[in-house]
């Protein structure tokens, strides 16, 4: 069984960055980990690139 869900959140929910003067980011550590626990790919990399 498929299910399909939206979910809204903003980019600075989804990413982190550790040092304010660099444009490096990590995924945002707990969001990573729910979207790991329900299976769920999220292509972070792929939403940063088109935001910025």
């Amino acid at each position: 069984m498929t299910y399909d869900f939206w979910i809204m959140a903003s980019i600075t929910e989804l990413i982190d960055y550790p040092d304010d003067g660099s444009d490096e980011y990590t995924p945002q550590s707990t969001f990573q980990a729910l979207m790991d626990i329900l299976a769920i790919h999220v292509p972070i990399e792929e939403f940063v690139h088109r935001f910025f």
